[in-house]
């Protein structure tokens, strides 16, 4: 059995990566939902492997949740790459090649991302009330619990929890932390459909939620924050997806079938903004 499904239902901190992060058959996370979402035959695909190699910026965004929600484990896991200068010069690649061997297997950021970081933790620390939120709380904590209505077993990490205020806080980095952009990326990569997995992950375990807030930092100067909570029609419209994914999830995994895209000639309609 996988290690995570081992896991009971309930509230797990200081889970691995390794661990939170295998990809189970039938596991509902919000990943698995994403991917449902597209098509079935991506979430197999997924599951089977695929896109298991860390681009640059899942690499960043990785480091910088670790920074901002785990710093002293940040400190511990990540080393600063130096500047070698032209590696074409014969010294130069030679000093570069062995600081690599000697750091072999290290979680490893260029001095620009660490610039980059270090900038995003000092503005969420000097925000108002960004800073007063994530107090008081739980990071990086795994949840395990079944869906009911499909018999799925799921498991979600919320960022942040502050269990006297009934709040979860999930961290956002951007490009474009204002109002309008945001809500774009909400809708974009189904953040309100994050938010109803949660809230139900939460609510099975017996700890409903208040307030689930996004935290939105960018990655860039001057690293605004913004603080967000989605309205009722988008929670409702995220409750109604996530429901609708957990099916076809359930379905796809009972008849061992994962289908892709619809097979005949379909009309298109252009998108609003372009009509």
């Amino acid at each position: 059995m996988s290690s995570l499904l081992a896991l009971g239902h309930g509230m797990h901190p200081e889970i691995s990566d390794v661990t939170y992060h295998e990809r189970v058959p039938g596991l509902a996370s919000q990943s698995a939902l994403s991917l449902v979402a597209r098509s079935p035959a991506h979430y197999k695909a997924w599951l089977d492997g695929a896109n298991r190699e860390e681009t640059p910026a899942l690499a960043f965004g990785s480091a910088s949740h670790c920074a901002l929600l785990e710093p002293t484990r940040f400190a511990r896991s990540y080393v600063v790459k130096p500047s070698f200068g032209d590696k074409r010069k014969k010294d130069n690649k030679a000093a570069h090649d062995a600081w690599c061997a000697e750091n072999a297997g290290a979680k490893l950021l260029e001095q620009e991302d660490v610039d980059a970081i270090a900038g995003m933790s000092a503005a969420i620390k000097n925000h108002p009330l960004a800073a007063r939120i994530m107090a008081g709380g739980e990071p990086e904590l795994t949840l395990r619990w079944r869906d009911e209505a499909t018999g799925l077993e799921c498991k979600g990490r919320a960022d942040y929890y502050v269990r006297q205020h009934k709040m979860a806080v999930d961290v956002k980095t951007t490009t474009d932390a204002s109002p309008a952009a945001f809500a774009k990326s909400v809708a974009n990569f189904g953040y309100h459909v994050q938010d109803a997995f949660y809230r139900d992950g939460f609510a099975a375990l017996g700890e409903p939620l208040e307030f689930f807030i996004f935290v939105v930092v960018e990655k860039t100067a001057p690293f605004s924050v913004a603080l967000y909570q989605l309205d009722a029609v988008a929670v409702e419209r995220g409750q109604e997806r996530a429901q609708r994914h957990m099916r076809t999830l359930a379905e796809c995994v009972r008849a061992d079938a994962y289908p892709g895209y619809a097979t005949e000639i379909q009309t298109l309609e252009l998108p609003r903004w372009a009509a």
